[in-house]
């Protein structure tokens, strides 16, 4: 994930891409660039549920969409052709009906 010139490196449970995406993202949206821009990003990337542990990570992935609708940030998803994300256009949609700002580049 590129955020303000900076490279930040996780690894995502493959059943939940999108909701963990979005969850790092959003998570250092909100962090002031101070607190990041002096960061190590060269490290090996680890598991989120090795970084967070497995119940939090369920815990965020759960209220993932009531988080998003939080604040103001509009998502905007673009994907490339063949991409593995399990049921995206159902999460999308339901992501969408919870009230997160989300679309999908055509």
């Amino acid at each position: 994930m590129h955020i303000g010139g900076i490279v930040f490196r996780f690894i995502s449970h493959p059943d939940y891409l999108l909701e963990d995406g979005l969850w790092q993202l959003n998570s250092y949206c909100h962090i002031p660039a101070a607190e990041y821009k002096h960061g190590q990003t060269d490290n090996v990337p680890i598991s989120l549920e090795e970084e967070f542990g497995d119940e939090v990570c369920s815990e965020i992935r759960k209220d993932v969409a009531k988080t998003l609708t939080n604040n103001l940030i509009q998502f905007k998803l673009i994907s490339w052709p063949g991409a593995s994300l399990p049921e995206l256009h159902d999460k999308i949609s339901q992501l969408q009906k919870d009230g997160v700002n989300i679309t999908v580049a055509a």
